[in-house]
C-alpha cells in the first residue's frame, strides 16, 4: 500500500469498527506488516496528528512475537530451513526487473554474503 493510501484505509477501517452493531467497548484495527522491520506505529499526517488513535501498524518485529512467540530472525531462520529442505522450490528470476537482481547481488557482494561463483556461502547470513 502507497503512502497516499493509508488516510484512506484508516478512515475506512474506523468506519466499519465504529459502525459494528455487535462492538460494546474499545476497539484497535491493527495493519500488521509480516515482513519489514520495526516495532508499532501510528501513521500521522504531516502536522504529527494520528489519522486514528484507534488504529496502529505493528511491523514484523512485534507483530511475530506477539502471534508466534518467536522472534523476526528465528522465524526467518525457520522458513529458510523449509526452504532448504524442499529444495523443490526452484523459481524463476525472468519476472523480476534486472536492475533489482542487479541491485540484490551488489548489496550481497558488499556484504561478504556470495562466493567467488556467486552462489551464497552461508544462506543463514543473509536471514
Amino acid at each position: 500500500m502507497g503512502g497516499q493510501d493509508w488516510p484512506k484505509a484508516i478512515v475506512a477501517l474506523e468506519k466499519v469498527a465504529s459502525g459494528d452493531k455487535n462492538r460494546d467497548g474499545d476497539y484497535i484495527c491493527v495493519f500488521g506488516l509480516s515482513v519489514e522491520r520495526g516495532t508499532r506505529l501510528m501513521k500521522a499526517n504531516k502536522a504529527g496528528v494520528p489519522f486514528s488513535y484507534n488504529t496502529e501498524l505493528w511491523f514484523a518485529d512485534y507483530f511475530r512475537p506477539f502471534f508466534s512467540n518467536y522472534s523476526y530472525e528465528e522465524i526467518a531462520k525457520l522458513m529458510l530451513d523449509v526452504l532448504i529442505a524442499s529444495k523443490s522450490g526452484h523459481t524463476s528470476s525472468e519476472d523480476v526487473p534486472q536492475e533489482l537482481l542487479d541491485s540484490f547481488q551488489k548489496c550481497c557482494e558488499e556484504k561478504n554474503l556470495l562466493d567467488e561463483n556467486g552462489c551464497f556461502v552461508d544462506p543463514y547470513k543473509l536471514v
